[in-house]
């Protein structure tokens, strides 16, 4: 048996600006009903699968899925070609730190760092049928690889 992991996302992410965030009002509800969701995140978008926990924050990382757009990371058990259990999901956390500014020496600014933040998964916080639905997005990532 081996480990997989899918990078899910939320129903929708706030961009903070008001009006910009009206369509949440109909989304969220929409996401909410319509699919199938582990610890909040839902299963209505297509997860991204990845062999390690490496390849997943190095896509998030190059796609800046970070703490403004709350990518989480789910770790699974692999059976050949099927998923057998949700094991842990890895959730971001930001951090602040201080880095050099290039060119100037002994400047310093804040920034922010990304990290991820690994706990089990408990059973409530998977719907009924979110193991099915990943399974059925695993298999058509396998045969898209293969195309």
């Amino acid at each position: 048996m081996s480990k997989i992991y899918a990078l899910v996302y939320p129903s929708y992410t706030f961009c903070g600006d008001g009006c910009g965030d009206m369509p949440a009002l109909v989304i969220i509800p929409f996401h909410y009903f319509a699919f199938e969701k582990v610890c909040g995140y839902s299963l209505g978008h297509q997860a991204d699968f990845f062999e390690n926990l490496d390849q997943a924050k190095e896509f998030m990382k190059r796609r800046k899925i970070d703490h403004e757009a709350r990518g989480a990371v789910i770790e699974m058990d692999v059976n050949g070609d099927e998923l057998t259990n949700i094991c842990n999901i890895h959730l971001p956390k930001t951090l602040d730190a201080t880095q050099e500014i290039p060119n100037h020496p002994g400047f310093f600014q804040p920034v922010k760092l990304v990290d991820l933040e690994c706990r089990v998964v408990k059973r409530d916080e998977i719907t009924e049928h979110a193991r099915d639905e990943l399974n059925k997005q695993y298999q058509s990532s396998l045969s898209h690889k293969m195309n």
